[in-house]
C-alpha cells in the first residue's frame, strides 16, 4: 500500500497575537499623535493672544505719547477693542530722575479678567515734547 505524501504546509500570514500587539502599538502611536496636534492648536491660540496683547500695549504706549497734555504720574486703566475682541490695560506711570521723561509699566488682558497673569506686560518711557 502506498502512503500518499502530503507536504507540509506552513501558514505565512500572521499570529492573532502578533494583530493584536500591532494593533495595540499603532493605537498608541495614533493617541500620542492626537494628543499632540491637540497641544500644539492650544498653543497656537494662546501665543496669538499674546501676540495681539503685545500689538495693544504698543498701541496704548504710542497713544500715551502722543496725549496732550503730558500725562501725569500715577495709574491708569481702560478697555479697548482688537482684532474683535475686549482688551483691558493698566499703565502705572513713574517719575525719573529726568524731569522730561516718564516711566510707563503697561499690562494687557483679555477681557476684564485681570485677576490672571496678564497676557502681556512691556515698559516704556514717555518723553515731554514742547
Amino acid at each position: 500500500m502506498m502512503r500518499a505524501r502530503h507536504p507540509i504546509v506552513r501558514s505565512t500570514g500572521f499570529t492573532l497575537l502578533e494583530v493584536l500587539v500591532a494593533l495595540a502599538v499603532l493605537a498608541l502611536a495614533l493617541a500620542a499623535a492626537v494628543s499632540a496636534a491637540a497641544a500644539y492648536v492650544g498653543n497656537q491660540a494662546y501665543l496669538q493672544e499674546r501676540t495681539l496683547a503685545h500689538w495693544v500695549a504698543r498701541n496704548v504706549l504710542i497713544e500715551l505719547q502722543l496725549e496732550q497734555p503730558w500725562p501725569g504720574t500715577g495709574e491708569r486703566s481702560d478697555t479697548v477693542r482688537m482684532a474683535d475682541l475686549d482688551w483691558t490695560w493698566q499703565a502705572t506711570i513713574d517719575e525719573t530722575p529726568e524731569k522730561d521723561m516718564r516711566r510707563v509699566t503697561l499690562k494687557v488682558w483679555l477681557g476684564e479678567d485681570d485677576k490672571r497673569e496678564p497676557l502681556a506686560g512691556i515698559d516704556g518711557f514717555l518723553e515731554k515734547h514742547e
